[in-house]
């Protein structure tokens, strides 16, 4: 059980990281910060799918 939930949670890492790529000049720019986005999503996508991690 816990080795699934890593996979969830890995699974969801490299979704937020797909969506961050859209995002690439803005960060790149520094108008917007990589980890604080990355939590923002995440958060959110654990809430809308009401996943526990």
């Amino acid at each position: 059980m816990i080795l699934d939930d890593l996979q969830v949670e890995d699974r969801l890492n490299a979704e937020v990281r797909e969506i961050l790529k859209g995002y690439e000049k803005e960060i790149d720019q520094g108008n917007v910060d990589y980890q604080k986005m990355f939590q923002m999503i995440k958060k959110q996508l654990v809430k809308d799918r009401n996943l526990v991690i």
